[in-house]
């Protein structure tokens, strides 16, 4: 498959950007991929979901099971995605998702290799020191805890689960 780079390697825009009504989504590998937390798991709902935002969130984890589904890769409507999430998509403008791909980039959940594709973290990073400190007092003190193998992959039931049709 062939895609038209619109960044330069390493870089990410800051501001919501347009996106074309279907991309292709790809898995993101990265060296610490063995190092973090399913988009499912608990951890993720502790410490992600505060930091990232409930959209961003359940778009990670949408990308988590369509690359289940499709370990090398698959075609994503945006617009579909947007309506299953319950966002609104506007190809030619701002919009709330235009806005949720901006904070996956952000925080690199994501990767926009080219106009009409996208990497996907299957893992999220464990957070930093620099984001457990923008955390609730109570949330921070629980970390420790969530980091048990437990509370980093996703719960079994997610995992027979597979939303392939949104």
């Amino acid at each position: 498959m062939q895609h038209y780079l619109v960044h330069s390697e390493g870089t990410q825009p800051s501001t919501p950007q347009r996106w074309p009504s279907q991309v292709w989504l790809e898995p993101w590998s990265k060296p610490d991929a063995l190092q973090g937390c399913d988009p499912r798991s608990l951890y993720a709902e502790r410490i992600w979901l505060p930091l990232l935002g409930p959209s961003a969130l359940w778009l990670a984890r949408l990308f988590a099971w369509k690359l289940d589904a499709y370990p090398d890769g698959t075609w994503l409507d945006l617009e579909e995605t947007a309506n299953g999430l319950g966002l609104s998509y506007r190809a030619a403008g701002p919009s709330s998702m235009s806005r949720t791909l901006a904070r996956c980039l952000q925080f690199a959940v994501i990767e926009r290799r080219a106009l009409n594709c996208v990497a996907a973290r299957r893992q999220l990073p464990l957070a930093s020191t620099k984001h457990l400190a923008h955390l609730p007092a109570a949330t921070r003190a629980e970390h420790p805890t969530l980091l048990s193998p437990a509370c980093l992959r996703a719960p079994l039931e997610h995992a027979r689960i597979l939303p392939t049709h949104i």
